[in-house]
């Protein structure tokens, strides 16, 4: 990730910034179900496969898309829905 996750966080909120929530909605939904499509399609096998993401999170590619595809992300819809605390 070129300039580390602020530099990349940066980007992506300047990428939409004018977007409206439906517009945001849409697009995640749209990612999701593209997401899952991948998934599905993909052989078992790859994901036992050891990868390093973007990120530099490393481990079989089940448990990094599990820490970066659900736990990272359910942890952004907890702090919008204001279910953590800040700190």
């Amino acid at each position: 990730m070129k300039g580390g996750n602020a530099a990349y966080n940066d980007r992506q909120v300047a990428k939409r910034e004018h977007m409206t929530v439906a517009e945001l909605l849409a697009e995640f939904e749209q990612n999701r179900a593209a997401t899952i499509q991948a998934v599905a399609a993909a052989d078992d096998e790859l994901f036992g496969r050891r990868i390093r993401s973007a990120g530099g999170v490393v481990g079989p590619l089940a448990l990094v898309f599990h820490q970066i595809a659900v736990a990272h992300v359910l942890g952004h819809a907890r702090d919008i829905k204001g279910d953590r605390p800040h700190g």
